[in-house]
């Protein structure tokens, strides 16, 4: 997390020019239980009239930038996942 944390500026900027904002990291790294292959996860919002294509186009962005694997998701309806994820990001 410690990364995530000194590229926060650089990761809220990518995620910016593709229409995301309130970026915040969950799973094994928000957790602190990452290990080197671990992926990072994003949980961003949308802005409205952004599509499936912004977030893929993040996606690729943020994996160059960090050079490892990312995932990014948008919660676009209440369920209990989305408000286990919620519970445990951390915002960045």
């Amino acid at each position: 997390m410690a990364e995530i944390l000194r590229r926060r500026d650089e990761i809220i900027r990518i995620a910016a020019a593709r229409g995301a904002s309130n970026v915040r990291v969950f799973g094994s790294v928000a957790a602190g239980r990452a290990r080197p292959e671990s992926d990072v996860d994003f949980l961003v919002d949308l802005d409205p009239g952004r599509s499936a294509l912004d977030v893929s186009e993040l996606i690729l962005d943020l994996r160059e930038a960090l050079a490892r694997d990312v995932d990014v998701i948008v919660i676009r309806r209440e369920s209990s996942t989305a408000d286990l994820v919620r519970a445990t990001a951390t915002p960045l």
